[in-house]
């Protein structure tokens, strides 16, 4: 007998799956040549689209006209509709580059990101208040990251980057659990993608970065270094990139901080 489980059920089910994984691979410490959080199918769905006029687009989104050139839609355009305003943070336009201003409400300090692509999104992921309704909190899957940008640069290289900002210092535990919600965040929304946008690949093929932004409220004080590297790529919650008393950050330099 073949069970079918309504949409938002099977979504659900992915965020409870996504917070256990989480947990378990913290207990695990995934020290012996664990995988980097890439998805599942790094070949881009737009390939499957014709560019045919109309070819392959779902109904809503096509009669909406938020369409890209070619009338192909992307991830970035999925979110765009998927999201609802306030979580999305306003880029702001420079010789053809963006930038984004990440401001945290409850400490209210703001760090700049320069050099993002034109094809980019950024979310304000603390906004997703689902898990504080319903998730007891006892291994921290309460919490989330404060930002997710989610971008495809012009050398077709796809990133998620999920930043954590602090006025001051936060323990290394706290800092990797809020990255760990960020990252089930965003598999929310993939499911999401997936089950009602139809678009199988939707959020596949994308490289993680997850960083921490802290003493954004003491810029004034040198450092003699401002990125503290980890031992290995920062491409799971347990590792990331650590950068302080930093106000502007190129993009590039979350990605790879020694570029």
């Amino acid at each position: 007998m073949r069970v079918c489980l309504p949409q938002a059920s099977v979504c659900f089910f992915s965020v409870l799956c996504c917070s256990f994984t989480r947990v378990a691979h913290g207990v695990a410490k995934q020290q012996h040549n664990s995988q980097p959080y890439t998805t599942r199918n790094s070949i881009t769905f737009l390939a499957k689209f014709f560019k045919k006029k109309g070819a392959g687009i779902p109904p809503k989104l096509k009669s909406s006209g938020n369409l890209l050139p070619e009338d192909l839609v992307n991830d970035i355009q999925i979110l765009r509709e998927m999201l609802v305003g306030r979580a999305q943070i306003r880029l702001q336009q420079r010789h053809n580059r963006l930038s984004v201003e990440l401001t945290d409400l409850q400490a209210g300090t703001t760090v700049e990101i320069k050099g993002l692509s034109l094809d980019s999104i950024v979310i304000r992921a603390e906004d997703f208040k689902n898990p504080l309704t319903i998730f007891n909190g006892s291994k921290g899957e309460r919490k989330r990251a404060d930002f997710v940008i989610v971008t495809n640069d012009e050398s077709e290289r796809k990133w998620i980057i999920c930043i954590e900002t602090k006025g001051g210092n936060k323990t290394r535990t706290e800092v990797v659990q809020q990255l760990k919600g960020a990252y089930c965040f965003v598999d929310y929304c993939r499911c999401i993608g997936k089950s009602f946008w139809e678009y199988e690949e939707f959020l596949d093929g994308y490289q993680y970065r997850f960083v921490s932004v802290v003493r954004l409220n003491d810029p004034s004080k040198r450092s003699t270094e401002n990125f503290y590297y980890p031992e290995k790529l920062h491409d799971r919650p347990e590792v990331f990139l650590k950068i302080s008393r930093m106000l502007s950050i190129h993009f590039s330099k979350l990605i790879n901080p020694q570029s």
